[in-house]
C-alpha cells in the first residue's frame, strides 16, 4: 500500500482539497435552509450544491495519477515492483478515501441537526459513495481523454455544470422541456438524484435501486474508458 500511502498524504497537503473536501461541504450543511425537514417534499438544494462539490473535488484528486504521468512519476513507479493495476486501484482509492470520509461526516451532521434517521442516513451514505466513486472514474476517464491540464479542466467545468442543470441538480427536472430533461441520463449525477428523490418520496424500493445500479454500471464504464486510453 505504499502507492494508496504516498498518494493520500499529497492529496491532503492540497490546500484546494483540504477546501473542497472539508471546509465548503461542512460549512453547507450548516445552513439550515437547504436541508430543512420541511423543504424535502422535493430534493433540497443542499443536495444538488453538494453533488457538483463532490464532482470537482473528485477530479481534483484524480489529476494525480494524470500529474504523475506528466512528470515521469509513473515510470519510477514502474520500476519498483509494482504493476500498473496496483498504482492504478492504489491511486484511486486514494482519491476514494476522502470523498467516503467527507459522505460519513455529511450524513452524521445531518442525524444530529437535522434529526435524519438512522436508516435513511445510512442509505444516504451509500447512495454518496457510490456516486463518489462514479465522479473518481469519470475523472479518471476524462483526464486520459483530454491531456492538457488546463483544457482539461476547462472543459470539465463546462461539463459539470451542465451536467448539474440537466439531472436536476440544481432545478427540478419538471421545468425543463423534453428531451432536455433526459440528457442528462448519461452522467452519474441525474441517477444519483433519481435515486434519492426515489427514497425522500417512497422510500426503499425498486428505482432506488435501478439508479444505484447504473450509477455503478457508469463508474466501471468510465474506468474501463480510462484504461483503454492509457494504453
Amino acid at each position: 500500500m505504499i502507492i494508496f500511502r504516498y498518494s493520500l498524504k499529497r492529496n491532503l497537503k492540497q490546500p484546494i482539497v483540504l477546501i473542497s473536501n472539508f471546509a465548503l461541504p461542512i460549512a453547507l450543511m450548516f445552513i439550515s435552509g437547504f436541508w430543512q425537514e420541511g423543504n424535502w417534499s422535493t430534493l433540497p438544494f443542499g443536495v444538488g450544491v453538494l453533488s457538483m462539490i463532490l464532482m470537482f473535488t473528485a477530479f481534483i484528486l484524480s489529476k494525480n495519477i494524470e500529474q504523475d504521468r506528466l512528470e515521469g512519476t509513473i515510470t519510477r513507479f514502474q520500476l519498483a515492483p509494482i504493476t500498473s493495476l496496483q498504482y492504478l486501484w492504489q491511486n484511486l482509492l486514494a482519491s476514494i478515501v476522502p470523498l467516503f470520509t467527507l459522505n460519513l461526516i455529511v450524513t452524521g451532521l445531518g442525524m444530529v441537526m437535522y434529526n435524519w434517521s438512522l436508516g435513511f442516513s445510512v442509505l444516504l451514505f451509500v447512495s454518496l459513495s457510490i456516486f463518489t466513486s462514479s465522479c473518481v472514474a469519470l475523472s479518471y476517464a476524462w483526464s486520459n481523454l483530454i491531456p492538457s491540464q488546463e483544457a482539461s479542466l476547462a472543459v470539465f467545468s463546462v461539463v459539470m455544470t451542465f451536467a448539474s442543470m440537466l439531472s436536476g441538480a440544481l432545478m427540478p427536472l419538471e421545468y425543463m422541456p423534453f428531451p432536455l430533461n433526459r440528457l442528462g441520463a448519461i452522467f452519474p449525477s441525474f441517477w444519483f438524484m433519481q435515486g434519492l428523490g426515489s427514497l425522500i418520496e417512497e422510500g426503499v424500493g425498486v428505482q432506488f435501486f435501478v439508479a444505484n445500479g447504473i450509477v455503478l454500471v457508469l463508474t466501471f464504464i468510465f474506468l474501463l474508458l480510462g484504461a483503454k486510453r492509457k494504453k
